[in-house]
């Protein structure tokens, strides 16, 4: 690994020799896309670290806190997604014939999700899956029949997150041209997996989920599964991961 993590500094350097760099890309993710095409990276593989075992990871400075870990639906149920958006979706404002559903929830208290339910994650560790509990807060009704397991969690954990790349981004807008500018990169292991559930546990880290559907012609109306992540705040990445010293490798 310490060859990697040298072959990633050397380019990386470069990289920061260019100063501010144009934007070609589009959407949220355009500085990140930036930096892998930069990197001569090949298209994204969801499941595996970005770059000989790292995973990448830019942040614009003052955007949001939380960083999206890793994205997984949950796979006790083949679909899942379609049952949260029917049974716990609201219409669309764009389109009232269509449900949306979007709700970040985690394990502390429960998060109220729409007009009925509220939702949170508990971690059971005999069953070993970690449920998603949604309560309608009318009736106490309880449904626990949502979950991931703790098998494929801790094979996406060690996949993708054995080590991360933290890349501070600036953006300026210039004559009308959106530019970027990567900052010094911060590396971290991660710690272990029960580290993570005790996270999940306690409240820090949390789950991301958007379901929408799509609005292209072709597509109009079909559900769109728009991601499930696993996030956490800058500020607690030192939980889940240990920072490593770079300086003198």
């Amino acid at each position: 690994m310490e060859d990697n993590i040298k072959k990633l500094k050397t380019e990386f350097y470069k990289i920061q020799c260019k100063n501010w760099i144009e934007n070609t890309e589009k959407g949220t993710s355009a500085a990140g896309k930036i930096l892998e095409n930069l990197l001569l990276k090949e298209d994204d593989n969801l499941i595996i670290a970005d770059y000989y075992g790292i995973e990448l990871k830019t942040k614009l400075n003052y955007s949001e806190p939380h960083i999206g870990l890793f994205s997984m639906a949950p796979d006790n149920r083949p679909l899942a997604i379609k049952e949260i958006l029917v049974k716990y979706g609201w219409p669309s404002k764009k389109d009232r014939k269509y449900k949306v559903f979007f709700g970040r929830f985690n394990g502390g208290d429960f998060n109220k999700v729409g007009l009925f339910n509220d939702f949170k994650l508990e971690v059971d560790r005999n069953l070993e899956v970690i449920h998603l509990v949604i309560r309608n807060h009318l009736t106490n009704y309880i449904n626990k029949n949502i979950s991931w397991s703790f098998e494929q969690l801790e094979n996406r954990l060690n996949m993708k997150l054995k080590y991360l790349a933290l890349i501070p981004v600036s953006k300026k807008i210039y004559s009308g041209k959106t530019y970027f500018k990567y900052h010094n990169l911060k590396l971290y292991k991660l710690k272990s997996f029960d580290k993570f559930l005790e996270l999940i546990e306690d409240g820090t880290i949390s789950v991301n989920m958007k379901i929408s559907f799509y609005t292209s012609k072709e597509k109009y109306g079909k559900i769109q599964d728009k991601g499930t992540t696993f996030e956490i705040e800058e500020k607690d990445l030192e939980k889940l991961f240990t920072r490593i010293d770079i300086s003198n490798i």
